[in-house]
C-alpha cells in the first residue's frame, strides 16, 4: 500500500512501513509492524493507508489473527509531518458491535470520508471458514485527537440478489462528503459490483 502526501511518501508492505522523500527519494524511515503495533495477536499483516489532505494527517492500517484474538491496528499521525508523533490504536475485530465472535478479518480495505474512517473486510472463522463481510465505522473526531475511540459495525453485508458480499473496500473520499462509500464484489466470480453508502456516521 502507498501513500502520498505533500513531502513524503508512505509505504507498506506486509512486515513493515517506510517513509520517503518526495523529491530525493531517500528513505527517512522504517520499521516492523511488531515494534510499532506490538505482537498481541500474531502480528500485522494486510497493510493499508492514505493521506487526508483536508486533515493534513496520514493513517496507516493492518489486521493481526492468533486464535483466540484478531485486532484491527491503526495508527494515526498528529500532524502532516509523518516523521512526528503518532497516535496508536489496536481495536479488537473478533467483537461484531459488542457481541464476541471466534472470527477474524482478512482482505481488508481502508477509506474515510469527511468524518470518518471506514475500514471493511471478510470475517473467518479461526478454523478459516469463511462466514461474513464486515464494515466498521470511526469517528475521525476522536481518532484525530487519540481519544479513546468507539465504533459501529454494519455485519454480514448482503448484495440486492441475497449473496454475500465479499471483500468490501471503502472509498478516500477526496472531494468534500458527508457520506462513506464501499464496493465490493462477488465471492468467486461476477460481472457486477455493489456499492453502499454510509450516511451521518
Amino acid at each position: 500500500s502507498m501513500a502520498v502526501g505533500p513531502s513524503h511518501v508512505l509505504t507498506m508492505t506486509n512486515s513493515q512501513w517506510a517513509v520517503y522523500d518526495k523529491v530525493t527519494g531517500a528513505q527517512l524511515f522504517i520499521t516492523q509492524f511488531d515494534p510499532w503495533f506490538g505482537n498481541a495477536a500474531g502480528g500485522g499483516f494486510d497493510p493499508k493507508c492514505f493521506y487526508d489532505a483536508t486533515a493534513g494527517r496520514w493513517v496507516i492500517m493492518c489486521v493481526e489473527e492468533s486464535n483466540p484474538k484478531a485486532l484491527i491496528d491503526m495508527s494515526i499521525s498528529q500532524t502532516s509531518n509523518p516523521l512526528g508523533a503518532w497516535y496508536k490504536y489496536s481495536f479488537d475485530v473478533t467483537l461484531d458491535g459488542s457481541t464476541p465472535t471466534s472470527n477474524w478479518m482478512d482482505f481488508p480495505g481502508l477509506g474515510y470520508s469527511d468524518d470518518a474512517i471506514y475500514v471493511g473486510g471478510d470475517m473467518y472463522s479461526f478454523a478459516n471458514a469463511y462466514k461474513y463481510s464486515k464494515v466498521r465505522v470511526f469517528k475521525k473526531s476522536q481518532l484525530y485527537a487519540g481519544a479513546a475511540a468507539t465504533w459501529t459495525d454494519f455485519v454480514n453485508l448482503l448484495n440486492a440478489d441475497g449473496t454475500s458480499a465479499f471483500a468490501p473496500k471503502p472509498a478516500f473520499c477526496v472531494s468534500a462528503s458527508a457520506s462513506g462509500y464501499i464496493f465490493n464484489t462477488r465471492p468467486g466470480s461476477g460481472s457486477s459490483v455493489t456499492v453502499w453508502r454510509v450516511d451521518n456516521p
